[in-house]
C-alpha cells in the first residue's frame, strides 16, 4: 500500500520534533491508506444453495461482481436468495457509494452530448479513476434522503468505503442527509458533490462538526449545479481539506479572493510549506469581467506543488488580451491545459492567442505537455485564430494539443515535440481563417484530415507524430455515421484510439 504525501509528512515532522517514528507508526500510516481489497466471496457452506455458482471460485465470483453496477450488486445481495444475503459482508464490493447521477464533468457521455464543464474535451486524467464504474452504468442508484440513510446503515464495514458521490438534484437528498453520509465513512478519501441542495448549510456543518473527515480527503470533485451563492462557505470548507491532492471545481465557486484565502490557510496549517495540492482544474463560466486570467496568474505562487493545471478563462463579453500580466512560476508543472479560450460571443484573435502563448510558455520550466482548446463562440462569424508563425517551444515540451486553432505548415520552427494533436471543425459555417480554402469538404472532419496531412509533410515536424484530435462527440459521431469507402483519410486507424 502507498502512503500519501500528507501521511509521510506527518511522520517526518514528528521525527523533527524528536518523536522518532517506530515501525508500528509506519505500519499504521500505511494501513490507514491501504487501497480497498479485491472482492472475494467466501466459498464452502456460506455459498451452498446457489446452484451453479457453488463451484465458482470466490475470487472469480468477486471479479464477476465487479463488472456489475452498484444497483445490480444491491439486487443480488438483497433479493436473489438467502445465500447471497452474505454478499453484504463481502469485502471489496462496497468501496464506492454513488447516490443518483454522476456530475457531467465526470461523465464522458454527458460531455459528448452537451460539452459539460464549458468545453467538450477529453477526460481530465487526474480524475479518470473517480466513479469509473458508474460513468456509463445503465442502472442509476436513485436515492432520496431516507433511502440514502438506509443504504449507509446497510453497509456493515464502513471502513471499506473510500469514495462517495452525492447528487442532490431535484431535491432528492437533503443537506442534512448529505452531511450524515460524509460523516458515516471514516476512511473516505474521494468526495464528489453536485446538485442544488449542496448549500451553505452543508459546508458550514461539515466544517463545524466533521473537520477531521475533511482533513482526510485527497480528491474533491464539484459539479456545476452546486449554487454559487455558497462560494464563501465553500472556500471555508476547502480550507479544512488540508490533505487535498486533486481538486476539480467550477470557477464560480472559487473567486480570486476565496482561492487566495484557501491557499493561505493551507500554508499556515502546514507550517508555511507549500500546499500538497498536485492537480487543479477550474472549469466553466465564472468570470464576468476582463480579469479572466486573474486566478491562473497566481496559482503557481499559491500552489507550489502543482503538476497538472487545467483552467478555462471563458467569459460572456468581448476579449481583450492584448497585454496579459506575467504568470507566477509553476515550478513543478508538467501539464498545462487551457480552454476554452473563446467567449460566449467572440473568438480570440491571432494577437490574443499569441499573447496567451507568450505568458504561458514562460511560466513553467518543467512543462511537458501543453493543451490549448479554443472552442467555438455562439452566433459569430469571426474567424478562428492561427497559431503564431515562427513559434519556438521550450525544449521540455514533448506534446502539444490544439483545437479550433488553425496550424499552418512551417509555423513551429523550434521544438522537441514527440506528438502534435490538432482539430478544426468540419462545420462549413465556421470560418477557419480569412484566406482559407478549406471550406469545400463535406467529409466528416475532412478539413482536419487535410490539415493533418499537410503537417505530416512539414519538414519542421519531421519525426513528430501528428494526429487528429478526437473529442468525445467526434467519436460518437464517427461510430454512428462513419462514411464508407475512402471518405476518411488513412489516419483513421492510426488516430482513433490515440486518446
Amino acid at each position: 500500500a502507498a502512503c500519501p504525501r500528507a501521511g509521510l509528512e506527518e511522520i517526518c515532522l514528528a521525527a523533527l520534533r524528536g518523536e522518532a517514528p517506530t515501525r508500528a507508526d509506519l505500519a499504521a500510516a500505511v494501513e490507514r491508506n491501504r487501497p480497498p481489497p479485491k472482492p472475494v466471496v467466501e466459498v464452502g457452506d456460506e455459498r451452498s444453495g446457489t446452484g451453479a455458482f457453488d463451484v465458482v471460485d470466490g475470487e472469480c465470483f468477486g471479479a464477476v461482481l465487479l463488472h456489475l453496477s452498484m444497483p445490480e450488486r444491491l439486487q443480488l445481495a438483497t433479493v436473489v436468495c438467502k445465500s447471497w444475503l452474505r454478499l453484504r459482508s463481502a469485502r471489496g464490493l462496497w468501496t464506492s457509494v454513488a447516490a443518483n447521477n454522476v456530475p457531467p464533468v465526470l461523465s464522458t457521455l454527458c460531455q459528448a452530448a452537451c460539452g459539460a464543464g464549458g468545453n467538450n474535451d477529453e477526460e481530465w486524467e487526474p480524475v479518470a479513476h473517480v466513479l469509473r464504474e458508474r460513468r456509463s452504468a445503465p442502472n442509476k442508484l436513485n436515492l432520496r434522503s431516507q433511502a440514502l440513510q438506509k443504504l449507509t446503515e446497510w453497509i456493515l464495514d464502513k471502513d471499506q468505503v473510500v469514495e462517495l458521490s452525492l447528487d442532490t438534484s431535484e431535491e432528492k437528498i437533503s443537506s442534512e442527509a448529505s452531511v450524515a453520509a460524509v460523516a458515516a465513512f471514516p476512511r473516505l478519501h474521494t468526495l464528489v458533490l453536485d446538485g442544488k441542495k449542496i448549500l451553505t448549510h452543508f459546508f458550514k456543518t461539515c466544517v463545524k462538526q466533521h473537520a477531521d473527515a475533511l482533513a482526510r480527503l485527497r480528491t474533491l470533485v464539484v459539479g456545476m449545479n452546486v449554487p454559487s451563492g455558497g462560494k464563501g462557505q465553500f472556500c471555508k470548507f476547502l480550507q479544512e481539506c488540508t490533505s487535498l491532492e486533486t481538486l476539480c471545481v467550477p470557477a464560480e465557486l472559487v473567486p480570486y479572493n476565496g482561492l487566495e484565502a484557501v491557499a493561505a490557510a493551507w500554508r499556515q496549517k502546514r507550517g508555511n510549506a507549500a500546499p500538497i495540492l498536485t492537480h487543479l482544474r477550474i472549469y466553466g463560466y465564472g468570470i464576468y469581467s476582463q480579469t479572466s486570467f486573474g486566478v491562473a496568474v497566481e496559482c503557481g505562487r499559491w500552489f507550489g506543488n502543482l503538476e497538472t493545471f487545467a483552467f478555462s478563462p471563458k467569459a460572456y463579453g468581448s476579449l481583450d488580451w492584448s497585454s496579459l500580466p506575467a504568470w507566477s512560476t509553476f515550478a513543478n508543472l508538467k501539464h498545462l491545459r487551457l480552454g476554452d479560450l473563446a467567449s460566449w460571443s467572440h473568438h480570440a484573435t491571432d494577437d490574443d492567442l499569441s499573447e496567451v502563448l507568450r505568458v504561458t510558455l514562460r511560466c513553467a520550466p518543467k512543462l511537458e505537455r501543453l493543451s490549448v482548446y479554443h472552442g467555438e463562440a455562439h452566433r459569430t462569424q469571426e474567424p478562428l485564430p492561427d497559431l503564431p508563425a515562427g513559434l519556438r517551444l521550450p525544449a521540455s515540451i514533448t506534446q502539444l494539443d490544439l483545437t479550433e486553432i488553425y496550424v499552418r505548415p512551417g509555423c513551429i520552427v523550434e521544438h522537441s515535440l514527440k506528438k502534435l494533436r490538432v482539430r478544426i471543425p468540419n462545420d462549413t459555417g465556421i470560418i477557419l481563417t480569412p484566406d482559407s480554402d478549406e471550406s469545400d469538404s463535406d467529409e466528416y472532419l475532412g478539413r482536419c484530415d487535410k490539415m493533418v496531412a499537410r503537417l505530416r509533410n512539414d519538414p519542421h515536424l519531421a519525426g513528430v507524430t501528428v494526429e487528429r484530435y478526437f473529442r468525445p462527440k467526434d467519436k460518437i459521431k464517427k461510430a454512428s455515421a462513419k462514411p464508407s469507402g475512402d471518405a476518411m483519410s488513412d489516419s483513421d486507424d492510426d488516430d482513433s484510439d490515440s486518446d
